[in-house]
């Protein structure tokens, strides 16, 4: 076995401070000792790069379990609504509630003896108060489904693409009951040198301590329905499961877009099926929406999926971003309509970098304001071309705010 070794000569020549080795000639190097308690660093964060798309009709990925689980939901759901209307005082069909447990995966239960009961007296009623007001319900699969990494990191991908101040400003309503700082400040945080300002509105009190120091959260207090408060203009408002559940949707959806950036994003989770299982949950909450626009909503307070894009288009917000579990939810990114921008498209694919001076005339352009149009680079090489490092360095240079 022979061993080849390739060997590199340095010269160094103290006389002339330079340092030369092969074609490379180094002039004035300074170099200093390393240091020997080396710093501590985070773990780097590995990733692919790989094309979404924006609106799909394509489901995120279900697995059987929890198709059965949503159905055996709504079935309850519809039992109790019923039987909760009624004010029965008959005893529980405990048999009943056994054999649903028994059918459910352990992973998959969302407390159906607590939420969904077949019969309810009046004692079990206050118990199931009780429990569903003292459980964290928002960590159930139905409701966390639409935030599984594959579906919520491609939106707060776009929100962190199209942001140009080195901290992103987010706003989540209602925090202490959904509680999506939990996925959205992981997500945010593995993106190099992203700084993020995390404020929650609704009873920050019920945020335990541990969690608004982990996440670095401030409490902001805003009620949707009224006008918004002078604050900071957001780049990015998450409403999880709340816009449903105030009186006056158009008005709502005004009062949002005056609070949001002019160049910000609007990320909601709503009900769009299987309307009757959070009505259940409503109902034991004590918290059943009153709305004055139900001949605006497709079932009492609650919209279908296509029913949102149309409300959402007649309040001039576009739709960036949509995707659905084809369950229970529908995840959706948005951004006021603005007026179109003309577009520039240099190929950088060539290696002899003959694209080079017409990209930096037209970056110099933007630059000085003589130009306001948006200068996409594309490459269509297979391998690897480090276009995306490019553009993120060009993004951070005076007139890169429209490099894409």
């Amino acid at each position: 076995m022979y061993y080849i070794f390739a060997v590199l000569y340095v010269e160094v020549d103290e006389y002339t401070d330079r340092c030369r080795s092969g074609g490379v000639t180094i002039h004035g190097l300074h170099a200093s000792t390393a240091p020997r308690r080396q710093q501590q660093h985070k773990p780097p964060t590995l990733e692919k790069y790989e094309f979404v798309p924006y609106v799909t009709d394509k489901y995120v990925s279900q697995s059987p379990s929890l198709k059965s689980y949503a159905a055996l939901c709504r079935h309850y759901a519809l039992q109790s609504l019923k039987n909760l209307q009624q004010s029965s005082a008959s005893a529980i069909n405990q048999v009943t509630l056994q054999n649903i447990l028994d059918e459910l995966s352990e992973e998959c239960q969302l407390m159906v003896e607590d939420v969904f009961p077949y019969e309810a007296s009046t004692s079990l009623l206050e118990l199931l108060k009780q429990k569903t007001k003292s459980k964290d319900i928002q960590k159930d699969r139905l409701w966390r489904n639409p935030l599984q990494p594959e579906t919520l990191k491609p939106a707060l991908d776009i929100v962190i693409e199209n942001n140009t101040s080195p901290c992103l400003n987010v706003l989540e309503v209602d925090a202490e009951n959904c509680r999506c700082y939990r996925d959205v400040c992981p997500q945010m945080l593995s993106h190099p040198m992203m700084n993020v300002c995390y404020r929650v509105t609704g009873r920050a009190d019920d945020i335990s301590p541990e969690e608004r120091d982990q996440y670095n959260l401030s409490p902001e207090q805003w009620n949707l329905s009224d006008s918004p408060p002078n604050i900071k203009p957001p780049n990015l408002i998450i409403l999880q499961n709340v816009l449903h559940k105030q009186s006056n949707l158009k008005q709502t959806l005004q009062n949002i877009t005056k609070a949001l950036d002019q160049d910000g994003f609007l990320l909601v989770q709503e009900v769009t099926r299987n309307f009757p299982i959070m009505l259940a949950v409503h109902y034991l909450q004590e918290n059943i929406p009153v709305v004055d626009d139900s001949d605006a909503r497709s079932h009492y307070c609650f919209c279908t999926e296509e029913r949102w894009i149309q409300l959402f288009k007649e309040m001039g917000l576009n739709l960036i971003y949509k995707r659905s579990d084809g369950i229970m939810s529908s995840l959706f990114l948005l951004r006021k309509i603005k007026p179109l921008i003309p577009v520039s498209v240099i190929d950088v694919s060539c290696y002899n970098c003959t694209w080079f001076e017409d990209m930096k005339s037209q970056i110099l352009k933007l630059a000085d304001g003589s130009s306001n149009k948006m200068l996409w680079l594309s490459a269509n090489t297979g391998s690897p071309n480090g276009v995306v490092g490019m553009v993120n360095c060009l993004r951070r240079e005076e007139g890169g705010t429209n490099v894409r």
